[in-house]
């Protein structure tokens, strides 16, 4: 079977990666001396000290089988679960054993048996390394911390035997080897997911990372400290039973404020970070962009010189047809690179050069027409005329983007039907074009969201047409900069009307030209 180990998630990694195996070396060294213990009959291998628990031999061999565990839990492979599973299995089967008192009849003689809380500890410990196993990074940690924190518990215990607290822990008889097997299949479980979870955010260099560390650290060393010189207190008189629990809590309370506080001070920080390098990322890109752009338009200038020069010269009507052509591409291309600039300049957050001019409205819908005459020149009917002082270009693209949406979004066979109605002062004192068409109606929520950059319709999405959703907010964008408006004025069961209103002349103030 071949395994892959999750990728490193830092320059920290081989450190981490030392660690993961030593504590896992750690949990089998002691498994194994007490192993070797028994089969010696050297008590002090499998107590550390007389007068407490030893590590029985079932939990030393369930403890191997989790070091395995854990040493296989990152790497990529389909099995690299079963580990764990066995171990969860053997701790589940310890468990029941006792709580089903079959522990007599099972024949192992009883020092041989693990207690409940060790097969407790298997399960969790087992469970642990199965999830990361199976990719569960999160949910494998968290079962990690929890058995490295139930080890320290009764680690705690066997530090104060004389204590009421330790007579009552549940797991007084866990014998101090097993906790230090336990604290090591932990650590070696958590760090072995370098590469995700709390370790790979706190073992980062980023700027929340770092900080992060530093303050679980310095926590952690707070609360230890209190508890000591609270148990001093007490176990010299200088405080009861009742005062050094208020004072221990209250130094938890404090110590658990001032972490949370400076985390989210580095949060917030990392994320007001996190958001400037976006933005200027963007402005680096859009520039980038801006300046492709523009330069494309050097060659595109000469080459319609050329075409002009052409012209002159050509006399052939095959030929000039031809030269014409390729000036009407050069228009084109031209006004497509210009919108190009348009677009990133709204990007950042201004807005287009207009160049106004007069000009009539018919001509410009006609214009449109013809140039997109493949989808729109057999379905098109335009009422009306009115002329203007605009910017051409700007108009051509938002006629084009509201014909061709007419277009695309209409029945297949539908009529598109442009009224240009001139103004009448003083009940209509500026210029409307409406283009309506038949087909799925827009339903009135979204009559102002698929004017947001970006945004799609519910039938755009539902038809599965190709789009950007940039057409409407760009439209709406060169309305505005004109002193007008664009909407729609109603969508039913007759039709989708997007109405665009006008001044007669927008070189008046609040104009860009």
């Amino acid at each position: 079977m071949h395994a892959t180990e999750y990728p490193p998630a830092g320059p920290g990694d081989r450190l981490l990666s030392w660690a993961h195996r030593g504590f896992a070396l750690l949990a089998a060294v002691v498994a194994l001396v007490a192993l070797a213990g028994w089969m010696a009959g050297v008590s002090e291998l499998t107590r550390f000290l007389q007068d407490r628990p030893a590590l029985s031999v079932m939990t030393a061999a369930v403890m191997l089988v989790g070091v395995v565990a854990a040493v296989v839990a990152p790497f990529r492979a389909p099995a690299v679960w079963l580990p764990g599973l066995v171990e969860g299995a053997a701790g589940v089967a310890i468990v029941a054993c006792h709580a089903l008192d079959l522990t007599p009849a099972s024949g192992i003689p009883p020092a041989f048996w693990s207690s409940p809380f060790t097969g407790m500890l298997f399960v969790l410990s087992g469970a642990a390394a199965g999830a990361i196993g199976a990719g569960r990074i999160a949910t494998g940690q968290a079962l990690a911390m929890a058995v490295l924190s139930f080890a320290l518990l009764f680690g705690f215990g066997h530090l104060m035997p004389d204590s009421q607290i330790y007579a009552h822990l549940p797991g007084t008889g866990v014998s101090i080897p097993t906790v230090v097997g336990f604290v090591g299949l932990a650590m070696s479980t958590l760090l072995a997911c370098r590469h995700g979870g709390i370790v790979a955010a706190l073992s980062s260099q980023g700027a929340a990372g770092r900080p992060g560390f530093r303050l679980l650290v310095a926590g952690t060393g707070c609360t230890l400290a209190a508890a000591y010189f609270v148990l001093d207190g007490y176990r010299q008189g200088r405080l009861d039973a009742e005062s050094a629990l208020v004072v221990a809590i209250w130094c938890g309370l404090v110590t658990l404020v001032g972490t949370l506080w400076g985390l989210a001070v580095a949060v917030n920080r990392a994320e007001s970070a996190r958001v400037a390098a976006d933005a200027e990322h963007a402005r680096t890109r859009r520039t980038i962009e801006a300046s492709i752009t523009h330069d494309l338009r050097s060659p595109l200038h000469t080459a319609t010189l050329a075409a002009n020069l052409l012209a002159r010269q050509v006399e052939d009507p095959r030929a000039r047809a031809s030269v014409e052509r390729l000036q009407h591409s050069h228009r084109r291309l031209d006004r497509m690179l210009r919108s190009m600039l348009d677009d990133l300049t709204a990007g950042h957050g201004g807005l287009p050069t207009f160049r106004m001019a007069p000009f009539g409205m018919r001509a410009l819908v006609q214009e449109v027409v013809a140039e997109n005459a493949a989808v729109l020149g057999d379905r098109m009917t335009v009422h009306g005329d009115a002329d203007g002082w605009w910017d051409r270009d700007a108009l051509f693209r938002v006629l084009e983007n509201l014909l061709l949406n007419a277009r695309k979004y209409g029945g297949p066979d539908a009529r598109i039907d442009c009224d240009i109605l001139p103004a009448a002062p003083p009940q209509q004192p500026d210029v409307r074009v409406r283009v309506a068409n038949t087909g799925p109606l827009i339903p009135e929520v979204e009559w102002e969201t698929i004017f947001a950059a970006f945004a799609r319709g519910h039938a755009a999405d539902a038809g599965g047409r190709a789009g950007w959703g940039v057409g409407l907010a760009f439209c709406r964008l060169v309305a505005t900069a004109h002193r007008g408006s664009l909407r729609v004025l109603r969508s039913d069961s007759t039709q989708t009307v997007f109405e665009l209103v006008l001044p007669v002349d927008a070189r008046g103030e609040g104009a860009h030209g």
